[in-house]
């Protein structure tokens, strides 16, 4: 079989044998041979011979992420077991039931385990892939067959002589189990960071670092202000193995922290900025949850809970016939800040509500119904219809007894109100007016009897019955327009308690001590500070008496006696209560108000300059800048790459990669050395500047330059960090990089960077950005053109070139020549030239020839020009000859014999350009027509 785990160091069960008893199902499963993480478990015969193991090799672990091919052999004529990982042998167990034979059913399960009703125990199974698992009933050949498999996992050939099992037929799927195709089998699974053939293509780092250990809440107890506390930083891992740490506040372990809660955050943050962190917190406390009290006339119930049983739970109860006057909390929990919740208002401490007498309350029975009237609802019918519904429920009570007045047909306390009300449906007409009748009276305890048959039942039972069946409310004999509304019956049971004691249903239960009755929430209140409560159903609270002249204070609310009332301190001095005395806050800590019984700190590093500060604002730093406060109360400089400016509780660390020049610095700008980090080098100015793209540093350092990469190799980036960050743009994932038809790639150093350059016999064509044959529209007039293997391009075009700039230059010359062999006077013409006929002359002037093609010289020379796409006419004609001012000129004579054949400049020009070469038939030309 084939297997991979899908991480490093991940374990899990892979592969399970079962004998079973069924050909087609997993009765009675007992496992013959099972494989995860560590090696393979052997109990072919658990009857007869003891189960053994057999470990992989401890260099080829296959949970590491990687393909790994494993076989298990056992065979029955030696009584060997072996196991081969990867075409080694990693264990082999010899005497192993030998002439044994194994059962003839077997049941094979792929991943997690099964349980005794086969379904897969998930938390036994593993993450990762498997393929090609096969069963032959022969040992296979270890040193031509086992070879073959491993050598290809996809293209291994099948082994058909004694297969019995092959890979497929699998078909019950329990889990997250999912078939995947096109399969890896066999294929090497790059490193984290690397891709490509021979993954040395690093790709970006996408994924976060991660913490391996991030220390939990740290607590420490002390009398102390302050305490040097020190902690195990936490550590991270990341992919690319590139990581930088650093607490986000400057915290250090063995700094000094004042009290209170401190609360630290750890980042590592990797070469690409993905970014982890670890929180926990510091708490230094006076004290730790220190367990309260009992209840008076109560039970405290208190047990731990949280890491190592740190915290506190209580509940608490009282004792028989008391309850609490008070609301009280189902659990009062103290947890991770060291205090209680929730807080009872009696300062930091946590005291419990008192415990009451209660007594029975007494039970008001709530009735409240509409009657809708199709006429006005009128003062009589409210009168009759009161009357009516008193009078039926004093019959009711004759009978069952519902008052808690006894006396027969009399309900004392028997109220009933009736007020108009208009009906909010007006749909109809003809009922919009409401009869609200609410009742109310004090009502015996259930069970209530029946004085004729001594039946038991409610009272809400009773009075259900009169009024939905018994018809006790229906008055329409007397009010024949009110109807009852029955579905608008509401009952309700309340109670009643006299002043100064508070419902607890179904008790009446005594303001506690310490509290008072407050008769507008009807509710006990706790007394507020300076004033106490002795007793118990009070309806006022005990001021406290003066102590020094001035009314005496509690620390809290809920005083219970006069001994919590204390001396009233003045601003910036707090009550001891160990030594009875106002005491000055002391240095560091201040109180603006008066009657405290502790002080506020100012914070790590702070101090004031009284030991009476009444204000946050005199809280000042006790060392200066570039130092920081130690255990025992003196300033300490700031190490070498730290500083501390004034308001930072301690010292803070530079930046990275930089430091300070020594110890006791006050500033971040201090940190002025640098230390360049890699990817980085140090230029003259002594900063640190980032590789340019060519050139990579792997280490820290302060030299003045990258280190550049091997030939025809480059880097993606500036900054890189490593060799291996060096490619060749035109490789991609080990390929050749695509370029344009007749083209192919090529690494230009010039500008460090890959471009896609034409093959030989190619050229660029611009307007479409494609290679083309150097031969395309290359030859006219029906020429052909020719490349022979040697002919380049550029090379072919600087020829050309050079000979069209020769024969320019010869052409130039030509003229020259001929310009100074010119006659500077005209042979004399046979008759005067004078007179008006000019068509005759001496001598045989060279005529203009009408078919004069473009490939045949002629006295008029006509060339063919790429850029206009015609034949152009070089400068035969000089234009001053026409000018009327010169016609009758000396040494003219030609020219005018030639203005005279010809014509005007215009229709001179007309007929060359019937005449001239107009390129292709297809081409478009202005002259065209």
């Amino acid at each position: 079989m084939w297997i991979q785990f899908n991480s490093h160091e991940t374990s899990g069960v892979f592969f399970t044998l079962y004998s079973v008893e069924s050909r087609h199902l997993p009765i009675g499963k007992k496992i013959l041979l099972q494989a995860d993480q560590a090696g393979v478990l052997i109990a072919l015969f658990s009857n007869i011979v003891p189960d053994t193991f057999i470990p992989y090799l401890k260099n080829v672990p296959i949970n590491d992420g990687q393909w790994h091919h494993l076989v298990v052999m056992w065979n029955g004529e030696t009584g060997t077991v072996s196991l081969i990982t990867d075409a080694a042998v990693a264990g082999t167990v010899t005497g192993y039931a030998e002439n044994q034979y194994l059962p003839q059913n077997a049941w094979v399960n792929i991943g997690a385990p099964l349980d005794a009703k086969n379904r897969a125990i998930t938390s036994s199974g593993f993450h990762g892939r498997i393929s090609r698992v096969n069963v032959w009933n022969r040992p296979l050949d270890v040193s031509y067959e086992i070879p073959i498999q491993f050598r290809s996992c996809k293209s291994a050939p099948v082994l058909y002589d004694g297969l019995l099992l092959r890979w497929t037929g699998y078909d019950r799927v329990d889990g997250t189990i999912e078939r995947e195709g096109p399969g890896t089998c066999g294929e090497y699974v790059c490193p984290a960071g690397y891709t490509g053939e021979s993954c040395s293509i690093q790709t970006q780092d996408k994924s976060a670092p991660k913490p391996v250990e991030c220390p939990q809440d740290i607590w420490v107890v002390t009398s102390n202000t302050s305490e040097q506390v020190t902690w195990k930083e936490p550590s991270f891992v990341d992919s690319m193995h590139t990581l930088y740490v650093m607490e986000h506040r400057g915290y250090t372990p063995g700094q000094t922290l004042s009290r209170g809660i401190h609360q630290l955050s750890y980042i590592a943050k990797d070469a690409e900025g993905n970014t982890a962190r670890c929180d926990f917190r510091i708490h230094i406390l006076k004290e730790f949850c220190p367990l309260p009290a009992p209840p008076v006339n109560g039970q405290r119930h208190c047990s731990d809970w949280g890491p190592n049983g740190r915290f506190k739970v209580c509940t608490i109860t009282c004792n028989s016939n008391l309850e609490f006057s008070q609301p009280v909390a189902k659990f009062y929990t103290c947890g991770a800040e060291g205090i209680w919740h929730p807080p009872s208002g009696h300062g930091s401490s946590l005291v419990f509500p008192a415990c009451s007498a209660r007594k029975s309350a007494q039970k008001i029975f709530k009735i409240d119904m509409n009657f809708p009237s199709s006429v006005v609802c009128s003062e009589s019918g409210k009168k009759i219809l009161q009357s009516r519904i008193e009078n039926n429920l004093r019959q009711v009570n004759r009978e069952w007894r519902i008052c808690s007045d006894n006396t027969p047909g009399i309900c004392t306390g028997l109220k009933v109100k009736v007020h108009c009300k208009q009906a909010r449906a007006k749909r109809q007409l003809d009922n919009n007016e409401l009869y609200v009748v609410e009742i109310e009276f004090p009502a015996n305890k259930d069970p209530i009897v029946n004085i004729n048959t001594q039946q038991q039942s409610t009272v809400q039972k009773v009075l259900e019955s009169a009024i939905l069946q018994n018809q006790a409310f229906d008055i329409q004999d007397t009010l024949p327009n009110v109807v009852p509304d029955l579905t608008s019956l509401d009952m309700v049971t309340d109670y009643t308690c006299p002043a100064g004691q508070v419902v607890v249903a179904p008790y009446c239960v005594e303001c506690g001590l310490g509290s008072f009755y407050d008769n507008s929430s009807r509710s006990c209140l706790s007394c507020p500070v300076g004033t106490y409560q002795d007793g118990t159903g009070h309806l006022t609270c005990k001021p406290c008496p003066n102590i020094s002249e001035n009314q005496g204070i509690t620390e809290s609310i809920g005083a219970r006696s006069v001994q919590e009332c204390k001396e009233r301190c003045s601003p910036g001095m707090y009550y001891d209560d160990e030594v009875n005395l106002c005491r000055p806050c002391g240095h560091g800590f201040y109180q603006p108000n008066e009657g405290a019984f502790s002080c506020i700190a100012c914070g790590s590093d702070l101090t004031t300059k009284s030991d009476k500060a009444v204000s946050i604002q005199e809280c000042r730093e006790e060392c200066a800048a570039g130092f920081q406060l130690t255990r025992d109360g003196n300033c300490e400089p700031c190490m070498r790459g730290y500083f501390r400016p004034k308001g930072a509780p301690s010292c803070i660390k530079c930046p990275p990669q930089r430091t300070t020049p020594s110890i006791s610095a006050k500033s971040e700008a201090e940190c002025s050395e640098e230390l360049c980090s890699p990817g980085y080098f140090m230029d003259s100015n002594r900063h640190c500047i980032e590789c340019p793209k060519g050139s990579y540093m792997d280490h820290e350092q302060q030299e003045s330059e990258c280190r550049p990469c091997p030939q025809d190799t480059t880097t993606a980036t500036n900054g890189s960090t490593s060799e291996s960050d060096c490619t060749n743009p035109c490789l991609v994932d080990g390929q050749m990089r695509l370029c344009q038809a007749n083209a192919f790639c090529v690494f230009r150093e010039d500008v460090d960077s890959y471009a896609c350059e034409c093959q030989p016999k190619y050229r660029l064509e611009n307007r479409t950005g494609e290679c083309v044959s150097v031969c395309e529209s290359y030859c006219i007039n029906g020429g052909t053109c020719e490349v022979n293997s040697e002919t380049h391009e550029p090379m072919s075009g600087a020829v050309i070139f050079i000979i069209l700039l020769v024969l320019l230059i010869w052409m130039i010359c030509v003229r020259s020549t001929t310009r100074k062999n010119l006659p500077k006077k005209m042979p004399e013409p046979a008759i005067d030239l004078s007179s008006s006929q000019t068509n005759f002359y001496y001598g045989a002037p060279q005529p203009y020839a009408e078919s004069i093609a473009p490939s045949h010289h002629s006295t008029y020379a006509h060339y063919y020009d790429d850029d206009d796409d015609g034949w152009e006419m070089p400068n035969f004609y000089n234009e001053t000859y026409m000018k009327d001012s010169l016609h009758h000129g000396k040494g003219n004579s030609l020219a005018r014999s030639n203005a005279s054949i010809y014509g005007n400049k215009e229709d001179l020009y007309d007929r060359l350009r019937r005449h001239q070469y107009q390129g292709k038939k297809d081409s478009d030309s202005e002259d065209q027509g």
